[in-house]
């Protein structure tokens, strides 16, 4: 008789964790339209937003031809024919031209970052910040703070003096 009386409550209390989840499913199943061919290209263009490639630009430029730009450059200091070939080629090749020659990649690597260096220290003159003696993640990070406080000042109302304005304006 007990074992009887808890299968008795355990099925009434399944039956109601159901009942209270199917109105659920049914208000889902309302909001939702019928699938169909012209959704399903709709939802996968939904989908790759989401993915980086439509909304992440670099400045205004589009991801994928900032990659490719990249990756000619790189090409190019290495040697390698770039024409008629995709980003996938092209980084396959210099994946090999690294393991080949790492002294000559580490060249190329150090001349990267030499030329984002000198790019940081005339932004960074630009909006009045001492350059002497910093590094590019030292310089990256105050050029943030200086842009944040323009942007904050700007937005809470504050007067913003008119050579921060013109700051403002170039980094944005």
């Amino acid at each position: 008789m007990i074992v009887w009386k808890q299968n008795w409550i355990t099925a009434a209390a399944a039956g109601i964790i159901l009942a209270a989840a199917v109105p659920g499913f049914a208000r889902a199943a309302e909001v939702m339209p019928p699938a169909s061919p012209s959704s399903s290209q709709e939802d996968s263009k939904e989908i790759r937003q989401w993915d980086g490639r439509d909304h992440h630009k670099h400045g205004g430029r589009d991801h994928e031809k900032f990659r490719m730009r990249r990756l000619t450059e790189a090409a190019q200091y290495f040697g390698i024919e770039t024409a008629g070939k995709d980003a996938k080629q092209l980084s396959e090749e210099l994946k090999a031209a690294r393991k080949a020659d790492e002294a000559k990649w580490k060249r190329f690597v150090a001349e990267q970052e030499a030329k984002h260096l000198v790019r940081l220290q005339t932004f960074a003159k630009k909006l009045g910040i001492a350059t002497e003696g910093k590094d590019a993640k030292q310089l990256r990070k105050e050029i943030r703070e200086r842009c944040k406080e323009s942007r904050t000042r700007q937005e809470s109302g504050g007067k913003v003096e008119a050579h921060d304005r013109d700051k403002l304006k170039k980094t944005e």
